[in-house]
């Protein structure tokens, strides 16, 4: 299979979540499990939490980032 884009995902719908560590790369991984039998792996090699919930939206997030940061593609439901 080809490698997908984040662009990819839109418009499917988000049926479950697995999040995985481990003590070896890649440390942190985050599955995306969509309703037509697809997946997307998002993975971090750092030693990092997979996740973590915050409060906010989007605004929040680019408040967050560093400022030589950027954003590279957004979507909203």
């Amino acid at each position: 299979m080809d490698t997908q884009k984040f662009e990819d995902m839109l418009g499917r719908t988000i049926t479950g979540i697995v999040i995985k560590a481990s003590d070896r790369p890649p440390r942190s991984q985050v599955f995306l499990l969509f309703s037509d039998g697809m997946y997307s792996e998002l993975y971090s090699d750092a030693p990092i939490k997979a996740a973590s919930l915050w409060p906010g939206g989007p605004d929040e997030v680019r408040a967050y980032m560093a400022p030589e940061q950027q954003v590279i593609f957004e979507a909203y439901q």
